[in-house]
């Protein structure tokens, strides 16, 4: 079976991601903006990470939960630090979200800044202006030569692009009804009226959104709602999520589940419910006013549908507070239980564990990352995942070990563990074609690697797993 393609960012995936960001973010301030790679950047917001791709074939707009790649500050962005998100705005029926920051200059005087998010296909791009609406940074540069209609460039006056000719968020730009189907092939084939059909299910999905994902002719779609007569791949809680798990082909953490011991099998399902009751702390407090109004609240996580209730004399406050307090506890035995686990594995240099002799009590969980050897004899690890890339770097690695990861690109983290040794440069290749093939660049068969001492590597506070920041670096060119 041929690998199923990612979906089209679309005017409706901006309206709903667009509304998610309103809910969590408004009021918070910009604290940092990083760039991954060549077409992606990062920009933290109060506690939460939102990832920006204008990747041709990947462009897209969604809060993160894990990152894979290493990022660098963007030094343009810097004078938004302290500013507050005060307005988030879809442009009717359009591509694109518009975020409105209040802040100070050095001298007090107020700052208004507008950072744009253009998610257009190839033409998708992020953008800063001023409050004289002149370009003050952008993702991608538009030189002149580039188009002579519509250059970005700093210090040039913002020009918006050209209005789409018709769009599923904008009924006065519909789609004929006979040309519906093709921008929206999940309208029932018996519908007499698709156009109406279209309007009455995004009505009911603006106001209760229930986003999944679905899959049609070899391609993942995420939707705001189910549709009776499409199969559901997958539901999710938020639309963030349902836009991540559309874009990523076959997540690690599903395809390679941990071998758990049978013993402990139900403490170990119990204490992965810390996520839950964090995702309950932060609905009640996003949901306040309805819960207040109505003493309950009606939810879902992962497809299972939840009834939030007020304890006699609780405050939604207080409701939260315990649920809050619930994640932590169950995380902390995560944690321990999860080290636990992996304190009992025996790892073989090819990265496949050993079998068990013993009984089922001491077979072992499945690491999250690959161990191989160079050929000086030194121990190379590279992370499977997200979570595998934060392991293997800010937990395994020494200071002095080496880490490798592919330049402008996601991928791996690769470490090399030297114990303070010097190692060769066929090593240094062996680690970074590593971190080459682990990579978005792998089909190239040639790339630039970035590698650097462990010691200089940073993980901002709170940062989600995956996301590292290179201090220094140095570079290899790779063959594969």
């Amino acid at each position: 079976m041929p690998p199923l393609e990612p979906p089209e960012f679309s005017e409706i995936d901006t309206w709903f991601v667009a509304q998610e960001l309103k809910q969590t973010a408004l009021g918070q301030r910009f604290h940092e903006g990083y760039r991954l790679g060549e077409a992606g950047c990062i920009f933290q917001l109060g506690t939460t990470y939102w990832l920006v791709s204008i990747d041709p074939r990947l462009y897209r707009f969604h809060r993160v939960e894990e990152v894979s790649g290493a990022v660098t500050p963007i030094p343009e962005l810097d004078h938004l630090k302290g500013s507050v998100l005060q307005r988030v705005e879809t442009p009717k029926g359009e591509r694109m979200i518009l975020l409105e920051f209040k802040g100070q200059t050095p001298l007090r005087e107020l700052q208004v800044s507008l950072l744009i998010l253009e998610l257009m296909g190839k033409y998708s791009n992020v953008i800063l202006i001023n409050s004289e609406r002149k370009i003050e940074w952008s993702l991608k540069r538009v030189t002149p030569a580039m188009s002579r209609v519509r250059p970005v460039e700093p210090g040039r006056f913002y020009t918006p692009p050209p209005r789409k000719r018709w769009s599923l968020m904008d009924p006065e730009r519909f789609p004929a009804p006979e040309d519906l189907r093709k921008h929206f092939p999940f309208v029932p084939p018996d519908e007499p009226d698709p156009v109406r059909w279209l309007q009455t299910y995004l009505k009911k999905a603006q106001s209760n959104p229930k986003p999944v994902v679905v899959v049609q002719e070899n391609r993942r779609f995420v939707l705001p709602a189910p549709v009776e007569h499409v199969e559901v791949l997958r539901s999710f809680s938020t639309y963030s999520e349902a836009v991540a798990f559309a874009y990523q082909p076959s997540p690690e953490e599903e395809t390679e589940p941990p071998s758990i011991p049978p013993g402990i099998q139900k403490e170990w399902e119990r204490v992965q419910a810390y996520e839950k009751y964090r995702f309950l702390a932060e609905e009640v407090m996003r949901r306040l006013e309805e819960l207040v109004s109505t003493g309950i609240l009606k939810t879902e996580w992962q497809g299972e549908p939840i009834l939030v209730e007020l304890g006699p004399q609780e405050t939604p406050e207080d409701l939260a507070r315990r649920y809050a307090r619930e994640a932590a506890r169950l995380e902390r035995g995560y944690r321990k239980l999860q080290k636990l686990l992996q304190q009992r594995q025996t790892r073989e240099p090819s990265g496949v564990s050993a079998p068990s002799s013993g009984p089922a009590k001491d077979m072992p969980l499945q690491p999250r990352y690959w161990t191989f050897t160079s050929p000086s004899g030194f121990k190379v690890l590279v992370g499977k995942n997200a979570r595998g890339n934060d392991e293997i770097t800010f937990r395994l690695a020494s200071r002095d070990d080496l880490f490798f990861h592919v330049k402008d690109a996601p991928g791996a983290h690769v470490i090399l563990k030297t114990g303070k040794a010097e190692p060769k440069e066929e090593d240094l290749l062996f680690a970074a074609k590593k971190a080459l093939e682990h990579s978005a660049k792998a089909s190239d068969g040639k790339g630039v690697v970035s590698y650097t001492r462990v010691r200089y590597l940073r993980k901002p506070k709170g940062a989600p797993p995956g996301l590292v920041l290179l201090l220094r670096e140095e570079t290899l060119n790779v063959r594969l």
